[in-house]
């Protein structure tokens, strides 16, 4: 068996098992209501249970509120002792700020998780798992970048094995999760027909706001795939097809990105038409953070792989 017919298999195995999750979600979620409240709160892992057991150590008073305080600062300062560390290696400027950015980012995103009266306005209050969401998004949004810089920054010193096999992992746990996110946003579906009358504007609209919010994961699942192919692609000895799997890649997150726009927009749209008929109107000015945060990414690291390999093939020409 040649090494491109096992890469096809690795990367058939790995569409087979989002599919497989996908379908284990489904039918778990029509089946039992397992999964009624953790459609927003698995994105708060494990940030939020961080904040929640600080903020258990603040309200005890004493010696263990001044532990809670000195996980809070220790949580804050590690990124930040990273980022003018050697450990790791000599890291670029922009590794730096990127570390330095997400120490003042996850300290302060979990100092309002803490104590979320001093910053957030009431509405935030009512809903904490909504606010939780909110913070850990942005928590979530800065790990990506700094995990980006970093791969970005092995890559060019040459180490790209080492970079490839990571990557690879990474894409591997953000599919599955990007799978489970895409299953909960059909499966509030369900949910919203037991509370609204069949036909009514209500519904109509929270059906087309579950499909809004569960294609951008539905995408970038399809990104994530292509991205595991082209670094397959990468590591093999020929490289066949670089060039291609690199082009499909920035078209899927071109497309990704105009298609959120163009959802989020006739989404407004309905509810303005329909406004008359609606008991609750939730207008969407924002994009999914995390979402748009992968995609920048992906393009970043197609342009880096093809970058690397005309620096490549001029050496063999010159040589």
């Amino acid at each position: 068996m040649t090494r491109s017919s096992k890469s096809n298999i690795g990367l058939g195995i790995f569409i087979g098992g989002l599919v497989l999750e996908a379908l284990v979600l489904g039918v778990l979620f029509a089946c039992t209501h397992v999964f009624d409240s953790i459609s927003i709160s698995f994105m708060t892992v494990p940030f939020a249970q961080i904040a929640s057991g600080i903020r258990t150590l603040g309200l005890k008073g004493g010696v263990l509120s001044g532990l809670g305080a000195a996980i809070l600062a220790l949580i804050t300062c590690l990124p930040i002792a990273y980022a003018f560390s050697t450990l790791g290696g000599k890291k670029s400027l922009s590794e730096k700020l990127g570390f330095i950015l997400l120490g003042a980012v996850l300290g302060g995103g979990t100092y309002i998780m803490v104590n979320p009266t001093k910053f957030l306005p009431a509405e935030f209050l009512s809903d904490k798992i909504l606010m939780r969401a909110v913070v850990c998004s942005m928590i979530w949004s800065t790990v990506i970048l700094c995990i980006a810089l970093w791969g970005i920054r092995l890559l060019r010193s040459g180490k790209a094995k080492g970079v490839m096999k990571g990557m690879k992992a990474v894409l591997v746990l953000l599919s599955v999760i990007f799978v489970a996110a895409a299953v909960l946003s059909f499966g509030a579906i369900a949910k919203t027909f037991s509370d609204a009358e069949s036909g009514s504007a209500d519904l109509q609209v929270a059906i087309w706001g579950a499909f809004k919010n569960a294609v951008p994961y539905i995408l970038d699942t399809v990104i994530a795939v292509l991205l595991f192919r082209l670094i397959t692609i990468y590591t093999s000895e020929e490289q066949q097809g670089l060039r291609e799997a690199a082009k499909s890649v920035s078209r899927a997150s071109c497309i990704m990105l105009g298609v959120v726009l163009t959802l989020t927009v006739v989404f407004n749209i309905m509810q303005v038409l329909l406004m008359k008929n609606l008991r609750n109107v939730n207008v969407v000015t924002e994009l999914p953070i995390l979402s748009s945060a992968f995609v920048v990414i992906a393009v970043m690291f197609c342009r880096l792989i093809v970058e690397n390999r005309d620096l490549r093939d001029d050496n063999e020409l010159f040589v």
